[in-house]
């Protein structure tokens, strides 16, 4: 016998969760890749860096704060301390694989050799400049500016010492106001900074004794 009482069906509960699950109920949005370019048409060259055959250029480790070590794109709003991470919009491999690739064609093209490899190189080549960069800051707010704070560390493995340390700072517009944009100012930036470096490894005399500032 059936006991008298209040009867409870869980059906549109199991089909509302059932639909919230698979998304049904909102299309979800379309995750984009970023990836960042070489944009160094307009850049000064550095041509004369004297390699052996087996030599190279090694562009990292790169080192990243917490805060980046992630794939969405971090976006720096007007209030203090507080960044927001995009889910739909996010770098195509780790940001610090990202910025060596980009780092490594720029100093490529910029210094006229194919010596150049990003850390540790390939297997049978021997590290003769090695360039170590600890990022401060690598984001920007949208409506602003994109800003790149970096720590870079030139260190010639032949002759055992510091060629080079420097802290690059960059601001560049963010023209488009989009992720477009904010990726191809986070580029530009990079372009400044191998040409920083290149101006280094060419044997430019401002840069050609062990400094810290």
């Amino acid at each position: 016998m059936r006991r008298p009482g209040k009867s409870f069906s869980i059906g549109p509960v199991v089909i509302t969760l059932a639909l919230l699950c698979t998304g049904c109920l909102g299309k979800p949005g379309l995750v984009e890749y970023y990836y960042l370019s070489s944009r160094v048409g307009d850049s000064p060259f550095y041509p004369g860096l004297e390699l052996t055959g087996q030599e190279i250029v090694a562009v990292g480790p790169v080192h990243l704060p917490p805060e980046l070590e992630q794939a969405g794109i971090v976006i720096r709003s007007g209030e203090q301390h507080r960044l927001k991470v995009s889910r739909t919009r996010v770098w195509s491999a780790a940001l610090e694989e990202l910025m060596a690739a980009a780092l490594t064609r720029n100093l490529s093209v910029m210094l006229d050799t194919d010596q150049v490899e990003a850390y540790p190189g390939s297997r049978f080549v021997e590290v003769r400049y090695q360039i170590e960069l600890e990022v401060l800051e690598f984001s920007g707010d949208l409506q602003r500016e994109f800003s790149c704070v970096i720590v870079w560390s030139l260190n010639d493995n032949e002759k055992g010492g510091l060629v080079a340390r420097k802290r690059f700072v960059s601001h560049e517009p963010i023209k488009e106001g989009d992720y477009e944009g904010y990726v191809a100012a986070a580029s530009q930036s990079l372009v400044d900074l191998a040409e920083e470096i290149s101006a280094a490894l060419a044997g430019n005399p401002s840069f050609c004794r062990n400094i810290t500032d």
